[in-house]
């Protein structure tokens, strides 16, 4: 489980990194938004996942418990 947990995270980590500036900086925007911040950690995740449409990728994090 802990490996499928690294796996799944170095997709996330390299999603993020091909992200576009704008992309980024939208990002960056939300983070600083009050609201944003009240959040659960793991919609960020599901921002960054969207732009690729990773849904499946952040269901699998789910259902193996790793999103906290």
């Amino acid at each position: 489980m802990l490996e499928q947990l690294a796996l799944l995270n170095r997709k996330v980590d390299d999603l993020s990194r091909r992200m576009t500036v704008s992309e980024r900086n939208g990002v960056a925007r939300m983070e600083n938004n009050t609201v944003w911040k009240r959040r659960a950690p793991y919609q960020r995740e599901m921002l960054i996942a969207s732009y690729d449409n990773w849904v499946p990728l952040l269901q699998d994090r789910c259902r193996i418990g790793a999103v906290v």
